[in-house]
């Protein structure tokens, strides 16, 4: 699937818009927005709440294909790592800090799929040079 631009811009123009009148409540309510709308697109395509790495990775693969994000999973023993190739939000570069979309679109998924006792750290992003965003999950053990 080619990278779905406009379904991305209309994301990239309601937060600039929401942060240009609302400043930090306005970026709030764009993660709440991106937050309710990956959830529906979840539960419609049959995932489970809580379904563990192997949900993750199938669900947010196939979602994240079906909008034009070329992305990567790797497992590992203490757990996996999520990249993304494509820069879902080009047109937001310079404009935010990438942590405010990252934590929008990433602790969702976590929440979703896995759970409280997982944590994520992202250790490569497009914007910063690298060739790719890399998101690192663990799962914290007592």
């Amino acid at each position: 699937m080619e990278y779905n631009a406009p379904f991305f811009r209309l994301y990239e123009a309601f937060f600039l818009k929401l942060k240009g009148e609302l400043g930090k409540k306005g970026i709030e309510i764009w993660q709440n927005v991106m937050r309710d709308a990956l959830i529906t697109a979840y539960t419609k395509s049959g995932a489970k709440r809580l379904g563990g790495v192997d949900e993750f990775i199938k669900y947010v693969g196939e979602r994240d294909r079906s909008v034009g994000l070329k992305v990567t999973f790797e497992k590992n023993d203490k757990g996996f790592i999520y990249r993304f190739h494509t820069d879902p939000f080009p047109g937001l570069k310079g404009k935010t800090n990438w942590k405010h979309l990252v934590e929008a679109y990433l602790a969702v998924k976590k929440d979703f799929f896995l759970g409280s006792e997982w944590e994520y750290t992202t250790t490569k992003h497009i914007w910063d040079g690298n060739p790719y965003t890399e998101h690192i999950f663990v799962k914290n053990t007592p």
